[in-house]
């Protein structure tokens, strides 16, 4: 999660880290951090493939096992590189942290989604209003787009999201919290999905409550980063856009990269839904998840998808 107070605090480390932010900028080797799933899976995947290297680039792969902590510690100066969700970007975006996205990640496809509300094997839960009261697991609590996500599907079909409580919990232990009975529902990302099948059964797929088809991760920097060598990073975002190209065909390949990243157990590699991702950043599939943050409350005034991203002219 990213709360307001962690981003105040962030903001503050913008302002104090100014000299860590210019070593940064001039160091050779490109600090990424990401976490290790398949909608954050690119720059893994683009490591394995050795296109780092053909870029001209040297990078060193950092993964996260707490990704709402990754923004915080690209705009602090602890990485060069990160990969979010777009939901916690936009909040980041509407308090004023200076980040922009330069290259894609995750997009959601109706036929192969990789998030999914799950409830307990036994859970009497049928309907959407069966949920009304209920306890509901996110990966972060008033800035991800896990939470404004559910709360958008729920609204949509009949129940009253502001009934429900919501809690944080990481997604590798959303299985184990639904087996207990500590929670009622949880949004679970891939390959957590698969995993939880033993304790957990699919309910719905909470991405309908956004668009058809939407931008779901991406890559970010700070503007100074960016700013300061932007050769480099078209080569980075040249290098993503041609990983991106390659994932979507070589699903086979892309499991065993991820696999050895996250340490899956083979059956799980073997049938666990696999993320497409968009080669470059297109703002028409942004743009519903900007709106459905405003909708929600999470931003403070509407946000332009254009007005996000950068390009090397330093926008």
């Amino acid at each position: 999660m990213i709360s307001r107070l962690r981003i105040m605090q962030t903001a503050a480390a913008v302002a104090v880290l100014g000299a860590t932010r210019a070593d940064a900028q001039s160091r050779p080797i490109i600090e990424v951090a990401c976490g290790a799933s398949d909608s954050s899976g690119l720059p893994l995947y683009a490591n394995d493939l050795g296109l780092y290297k053909k870029s001209g680039l040297d990078v060193n792969l950092t993964i996260v096992g707490n990704s709402s902590s990754i923004l915080p510690s690209v705009a602090g100066g602890s990485y060069d590189v990160g990969v979010t969700n777009v939901g916690t970007f936009a909040v980041a975006r509407d308090r004023g942290i200076p980040v922009r996205l330069f290259a894609s990640g995750g997009v959601y496809s109706p036929s192969a989604p990789t998030a999914l509300l799950l409830v307990p094997l036994d859970s009497p839960v049928r309907t959407a209003a069966d949920l009304n009261g209920k306890t509901i697991a996110v990966n972060g609590l008033k800035a991800d787009i896990s939470m404004f996500e559910t709360q958008a599907y729920l609204d949509k079909n009949g129940a009253d999201s502001k009934t429900m409580k919501y809690v944080e919990v990481p997604f590798p232990e959303m299985g184990a919290a639904l087996a207990q009975h500590r929670i009622d529902c949880a949004f679970v990302i891939e390959p957590f999905l698969t995993k939880a099948k033993p304790y957990a059964r699919t309910f719905a797929d909470p991405s309908t409550g956004i668009a058809p088809r939407f931008q779901t991760s991406a890559i970010f920097a700070t503007e100074a980063w960016l700013n300061a060598d932007p050769d480099r990073a078209r080569r980075f975002a040249t290098a993503i856009r041609a990983t991106a190209q390659w994932a979507n065909g070589h699903h086979r390949e892309s499991a065993a990269i991820l696999g050895r990243y996250a340490k899956l157990e083979p059956e799980v590699i073997g049938t666990m839904q696999r993320q497409e991702y968009a080669p470059t950043l297109d703002p028409v599939y942004i743009q519903p998840v900007l709106d459905t943050a405003f909708r929600y409350g999470l931003v403070h005034a509407p946000l332009s998808a254009t007005d996000l991203i950068w390009t090397a002219n330093g926008r």
